[in-house]
């Protein structure tokens, strides 16, 4: 990598003005990313279900009112995905909306499945229908349901025009709607806008988010290479490794030149921590309610290890993706998938990541593994070389400040701050690069003494 590439991809300075798509905002890691990109200076759209818990970080952020636009949908709807890209012409698209839970993939597993592997095909297919002429003719001649087409023929018709600016501009961003309001009279105004919503995006870089567990596990430890078989027991570790073989496939056969409109990379990361994480089955939110109610932590697979990093981490490491992508070099290296996980010696147990949070807050645990419980890696672990490699990214916090900072956020919640400051703060001191743009910037310090 060249020097003026890797400052490039650190700064991330390449999100600033730019439209970027996220799916699955609404859920943990999403809400985390989207304000980061806001802090970036980014035109942040989201396309998910509501909120997946109550509470939810989405919700405490607010970022309903605060990103350009927040869509309901499934990404399991490929006409909905199709409008919301035609829509926001995203520069950047992450691809976070899935069907997250081990556990609950054994309760739901065609809904797992259908959700990952044909959400991930709908949002490949979205893109490859923006960034095609022909294929944007054909979508609006078809949506919503043959009045594109009908609006089209009747586009010189002077009457037939304001009606046609109407309906489109209801679909564009705001600030653009009165502008474009205003000229409804005017038949040239019209044609254009006609012709601008159907024209093609010219360029899209996306980053599908996968897992670790999309590799098939010997329960050997040997750290997986990005370059290891696809495998997977349990119907989500399954379903995340189809989405890889989907990925591949569509890169290959639609996107597999380094003239391509999209370029599209996978990353694979697993078993974050943080705070606002507040799903069912997950180790820290489920210690940190157990804590709140003065009960003991109950564990289920003590001695299981994971490479347990702060969301920040591989939330850093699909921002670099996405900038290298941005960059439209070295198409062979930045088109494929990337690990995002700790140091080695960040692999820790389950007993031990609890025992770490006990440092930072009074409780006790218990152990509550049951041999008949449904089946869930013990070992897994993460070679990050190419990584490094390619995009210059490494990981920035050891083990005991990730979880330190992980508790810490709960607990500053908890007494009262503002989740909008706990959240910019340790985002503040996790990118030495960042330059908050906003109304938060001056809030950061306050919110560094409650914690201290």
């Amino acid at each position: 990598m060249n020097l003026n590439m890797k400052r490039d991809i650190e700064a991330f300075t390449c999100y600033q003005g730019r439209r970027v798509l996220v799916t699955g905002h609404t859920g943990f890691k999403g809400s985390w990313l989207c304000e980061w990109l806001l802090a970036l200076g980014a035109e942040v759209h989201g396309f998910a279900l509501e909120p997946p818990t109550r509470p939810s970080l989405f919700n405490q952020l607010k970022l309903a009112k605060r990103i350009a636009s927040h869509t309901v949908g499934d990404v399991r709807d490929l006409p909905a995905l199709v409008r919301t890209m035609r829509r926001v012409k995203p520069d950047f698209v992450f691809h976070l909306a899935a069907q997250p839970l081990v556990r609950l993939s054994y309760e739901k597993p065609a809904e797992t499945f259908d959700t990952n592997v044909m959400g991930t095909v709908n949002v490949l297919e979205a893109a490859r229908v923006l960034t095609s002429p022909d294929l944007m003719a054909s979508s609006c001649s078809k949506l919503p349901q043959g009045r594109m087409a009908q609006r089209q023929n009747n586009a010189g018709n002077k009457e037939a025009s304001p009606d046609l600016m109407a309906d489109s501009c209801s679909k564009l961003p705001q600030g653009q709607m009165a502008q474009r309001q205003n000229n409804a009279g005017n038949k040239e105004a019209s044609l254009d806008l006609m012709a601008e919503l159907c024209s093609a995006n010219p360029q899209i870089s996306i980053v599908c988010i996968t897992t670790d567990k999309v590799y098939e596990n010997n329960e050997k430890g040997r750290p997986f290479r990005e370059t290891d078989p696809f495998g997977g027991h349990d119907p989500y570790s399954a379903s995340k490794g189809a989405c890889e073989i989907v990925i591949s496939s569509y890169r290959r056969s639609f996107f597999g030149t380094p003239d391509s409109p999209v370029w599209v990379a996978s990353a694979r990361a697993g078993n974050v921590i943080g705070g606002g994480d507040w799903a069912k089955d997950r180790i820290v939110p489920d210690a940190m309610r157990a804590l709140a109610k003065g009960a003991t932590i109950p564990v289920r697979n003590s001695a299981s290890t994971r490479p347990w990093q702060h969301v920040l981490e591989p939330l850093g490491g699909y921002l670099a993706l996405g900038a290298a992508l941005a960059k439209r070099e070295r198409f062979d290296e930045v088109c494929g998938g990337f690990n995002f996980g700790p140091d080695p010696k960040a692999n820790r147990t389950v007993k031990e990541l609890v025992e770490e949070m006990l440092k930072w807050r009074k409780g006790t645990w218990v152990d509550k593994s049951d041999p008949n419980a449904v089946h869930e890696a013990g070992l897994l672990n993460l070679d990050i070389r190419k990584a490094r490699r390619v995009l210059g990214w490494k990981p920035r916090w050891g083990f005991e400040e990730t979880v330190k900072n992980t508790v810490q956020w709960y607990a500053a919640v908890a007494n009262g701050a503002n989740p909008v400051e706990a959240t910019n703060a340790q985002i503040m001191g996790y990118d030495c690069n960042l330059n908050v743009h906003g109304e938060h910037e001056e809030h950061v310090g306050h919110v560094g003494e409650v914690w201290r």
